[in-house]
């Protein structure tokens, strides 16, 4: 019935706002209706209230024809155990000294490959910094939510991770052990779309922050949803992240 409303205010009243001071906790029996109100909850952070069923399943829904349905959250270990906050707190200079030391070397080559197995050490602890700092960003914009600040994090995590290589771990471990299974269908639409966004960003190609709107109105998940995934993203991306720089090194 709500679903039933929402939709008649949309076809009366199509330049106007969402309706406000409404919620819904439990999922409808339709996709149909799930669509409308979820549309809602994406400009309603508070239309899914934080603890329902509605918010639980948001960015779980599956493809099942007329019927709504949802993945189940998975408990099992995972294939890739995501950055913890210990594990994200490495000194990011720590191998400074010996990078500076090995600076000092002549043509020889073995020399020069010292320096460049250096520089990928430290790339791992580049990267926890930046992604504890990301991560940081999104808990402390948890009441925000405004999709100007949800854009410039999304932009931030494309420049952070090295999407292209990621891509390909990803299909490694897809193959091996069914890796897509611990992604929601949030992340799953965002993987992509941060690949082409950092394209773009490395080409020095103006953005479409419109275009982006568009992407992220597409989900159809609440906000706070939204940055949960991002923040989650950026833990399991570091995670592949670093264990594809220790591979590179062996």
């Amino acid at each position: 019935m709500v679903a039933l409303r929402l939709r008649l205010d949309q076809l009366e009243k199509p330049q106007s706002s969402p309706l406000p001071g409404m919620s819904v906790s439990f999922p409808p029996l339709f996709k149909a209706s799930w669509d409308i109100l979820a549309q809602q909850a994406a400009h309603d952070d508070a239309f899914f209230p934080p603890g329902s069923l509605c918010r639980d399943v948001a960015d779980r829904i599956v493809d099942n024809g007329v019927w709504l349905a949802w993945k189940p959250r998975r408990h099992d270990a995972k294939t890739v155990i995501p950055l913890k906050d210990a594990e994200l707190q490495h000194n990011k200079w720590r191998d400074r000294e010996r990078i500076l030391a090995a600076l000092d070397f002549d043509e020889d080559e073995g020399d020069a490959q010292q320096v460049l197995a250096s520089i990928r050490k430290l790339a791992t602890p580049v990267l926890r910094e930046k992604l504890r700092q990301f991560i940081k960003s999104v808990d402390y914009d948890k009441d925000t939510q405004s999709l100007e600040k949800i854009q410039n994090l999304v932009i931030r995590l494309a420049r952070t991770l090295p999407w292209e290589d990621l891509m390909t771990k990803l299909s490694e471990l897809d193959e091996d052990q069914s890796f897509s299974e611990q992604l929601s269908s949030v992340q799953k639409t965002l993987i992509p779309n941060l690949l082409l966004l950092r394209q773009a960003l490395q080409q020095g190609g103006e953005l479409d922050l419109t275009q982006w709107s568009h992407v992220l109105d597409s989900l159809q998940v609440p906000r706070a949803v939204l940055l949960e995934n991002l923040r989650d993203l950026a833990q399991l991306g570091g995670a592949l992240a670093a264990r594809y720089i220790e591979e590179q090194d062996q």
